[in-house]
């Protein structure tokens, strides 16, 4: 009886001898094998004021609980990336018009770079050099409203994913570097029996949160909401 604690702290010992090793060697491992997991840069243009983009709050910090990859699948665009600041977007995408036929609801969008943001980053330059792909955070209900996508005139290839919290609109295959996408027209071809109007078509609120991505890699998705610009006043 009077040798247990002499054997329970030597059984201490081993233990903690053993993890020690055992920390040694993955870190020595790692060191090992010369390879880092590539970042982008978070900020390199402390001049440019966050909060004036839209108004849409800054991405959370590196380090915070909202950053990791089960709070980023959660929300709109429901993909882990690097970067989801609306400043690292080269583009703006504005409201323009409705447009309704006896046959469809046509809701045009006009693409347009801007001045200012995170121009040094690395997701700024990737989209200036392409933009992949285009994803609106739509209604659920939209589903089986929509007739067509055309950028520029053309149909383009979409999809409505109902997987997530959110529908999600995703026009993919653009491919298209800044003189092409600067001034850009988009139309969403919409059926006349409902989710035909910009108040409807996104979460009813009045707003419409969407982000313009380099490719399906997903590295950059810089979120940004466009605000349907109030109506002029009446003639007095």
């Amino acid at each position: 009886m009077g040798h247990a604690p002499g054997r329970q702290l030597r059984r201490q010992i081993l233990v903690a001898s053993v993890l020690v090793f055992l920390f040694g060697s993955a870190l020595a491992q790692e060191l090992g094998s010369g390879e880092t997991t590539p970042t982008l840069p978070r900020d390199e243009e402390s001049s440019y004021d966050e909060p004036m983009y839209d108004g849409f709050p800054p991405a959370p910090p590196p380090d915070s609980p909202d950053s990791s990859p089960v709070a980023q699948l959660s929300s709109f665009p429901f993909c882990v990336c690097d970067d989801y600041r609306c400043g690292v977007n080269p583009y703006r995408l504005k409201y323009a018009s409705r447009t309704p036929s006896a046959t469809e609801v046509v809701l045009t969008f006009r693409i347009f770079k801007v001045p200012g943001g995170y121009t040094q980053t690395t997701c700024y330059k990737a989209l200036q050099f392409n933009v992949g792909k285009i994803e609106l955070s739509m209604a659920m209900t939209c589903q089986n409203m929509i007739r067509g996508v055309k950028l520029n005139g053309k149909q383009r290839t979409y999809y409505f994913d109902t997987e997530f919290p959110l529908g999600k609109l995703r026009i993919t295959a653009l491919n298209m570097n800044e003189a092409a996408i600067d001034g850009a027209t988009l139309e969403l071809q919409m059926s006349t029996r409902g989710c035909n109007t910009f108040e409807t078509i996104g979460q009813g609120d009045g707003t419409l949160k969407y982000s313009m991505m380099e490719s399906s890699n997903h590295r950059c998705c810089p979120i940004c909401i466009e605000t349907m610009s109030p109506p002029p006043p009446a003639p007095s």
